[in-house]
């Protein structure tokens, strides 16, 4: 597992292998994966880390158009709990950090970040998997707040 203390510009070269799976909902898989499935999949197969599963949203991150309002609500009951540690507004990100975004006025998707001002994310609009500069006046979410790992704090 990789961590730096300072993120390069360019992701590293294992996250290529995640760039167009399929958007799939309550789908973690090379096959085809949503938003946080994409996430849990790089967890689970970069770092050797599985994710908590958050069973009032199904697995936060994982919708069906109607389910966002429970996938807003589970953020905001779970966000700070172990093993996420909220980052303050202004800190510098690392890969590893999971943003949590705002869409149609709703906190109910995610993105990892891989580089510096780079994500990698996926929602069914876009159809696959992708990387976005998040930084970039076009990114189509907000930025609502970051969280890392616990395994990564001290990293």
């Amino acid at each position: 597992m990789t961590v730096w203390r300072q993120l390069p510009t360019d992701p590293p070269t294992w996250v290529n292998k995640y760039i167009h799976i399929p958007y799939a909902d309550r789908q973690s898989m090379m096959t085809a994966a949503d938003c946080w499935g994409l996430i849990e999949l790089m967890f689970r197969q970069e770092a050797g880390i599985e994710l908590p599963k958050y069973p009032e949203a199904g697995v936060l991150g994982w919708h069906n158009g109607d389910d966002k309002v429970a996938i807003a609500e589970a953020i905001k009951r779970h966000a700070g709990e172990r093993p996420w540690v909220r980052l303050e507004d202004d800190a510098k990100h690392k890969l590893w950090d999971v943003l949590w975004l705002r869409s149609a006025g709703r906190t109910a998707h995610t993105a990892l970040v891989v580089a510096k001002g780079v994500v990698i994310h996926t929602d069914d609009n876009l159809g696959e998997s992708c990387l976005a500069k998040y930084r970039h006046v076009n990114f189509a979410y907000k930025l609502v707040g970051t969280y890392r790992h616990e395994a990564f704090i001290n990293a």
